[in-house]
């Protein structure tokens, strides 16, 4: 078959089968398709697949029912996309090509590229940040799948790849570019110090030192209102560099020529 299926889950489920959109089916059979894209290449038991689809509750005869969403997945998607060995199924990744897996391959290829500090790194970022279409397994219905795996396996590791383009961004001076993506973000997740702190470099950069002031207090707000706690070193630390000056160069001595007449003081 090749990797003629290929599956979204940055967003929006999408499957497309030899070019075609595919519609897998609601319910259970989705749930075991996002639970065996979360381990793709990894075999998942049973037991843990029925936690999964059934939260914890599965029915009488689970082995029978998870046989059913297998057997309508691979109706969808082609009897070559996922195996049965004697404790669980597989995803196999060789005949799939899945948008999680791309994304962290790239996310790989960023850091060899950042250890060879080769300007090959932004580019691998931004290939990868652009696969998100939307929250990962959004319209999945498995609570302690999106609960347990998603977070770790890709909110954080986008999070983490948006700060490191930023910081390349701005450290090529391009800190309007910076400020824009910054304030998007900052949308999403309003209280994650680590954003802020790139805002406060970025507009003290772009010659705004004033609106970094008012960005700092604008989240210090929202620390203090909601979580009843004051901001971390790094932010605090980003702020004081804005209330220092810069020191002023010294102003050269003026001397005056002495006469030839003129004593020196006793």
């Amino acid at each position: 078959m090749g990797k003629d299926v290929e599956i979204r889950v940055l967003g929006p489920l999408q499957v497309t089968v030899a070019g075609r959109c595919v519609q897998v089916p609601d319910g259970k059979p989705r749930t075991l398709l996002g639970a065996l894209i979360a381990r793709a290449g990894h075999l998942v038991s049973f037991d843990r697949l029925a936690d999964l689809i059934w939260d914890q509750r599965p029915p009488e005869r689970t082995a029978a029912a998870l046989q059913t969403c297998a057997w309508r997945l691979r109706r969808s998607l082609g009897v070559d996309v996922i195996s049965t060995h004697p404790h669980g199924y597989r995803l196999n990744d060789s005949e799939t090509r899945v948008d999680l897996i791309r994304f962290h391959q790239l996310l790989t290829s960023a850091a060899a590229a950042r250890s060879a500090r080769s300007p090959a790194e932004r580019d691998h970022l931004t290939e990868a940040l652009a696969l998100w279409r939307g929250p990962a397994f959004v319209d999945i219905p498995s609570s302690p799948l999106r609960d347990e795996i998603v977070p770790p396996l890709t909110d954080e590791e986008r999070l983490a790849a948006y700060e490191r383009r930023i910081d390349l961004d701005l450290n090529r001076g391009l800190a309007d570019r910076a400020i824009a993506e910054l304030r998007t973000l900052i949308g999403e997740h309003p209280l994650r110090e680590s954003l802020w702190s790139r805002l406060l470099k970025a507009l003290a950069l772009a010659g705004r030192p004033a609106e970094a002031l008012a960005a700092y207090h604008d989240f210090r707000g929202k620390l203090v209102d909601q979580l009843g706690v004051e901001p971390g070193g790094q932010l605090s630390s980003a702020y004081l560099r804005l209330l220092t000056p810069l020191p002023r160069a010294a102003e050269p001595a003026i001397t005056r020529p002495r006469r030839h007449n003129q004593r020196p003081y006793a």
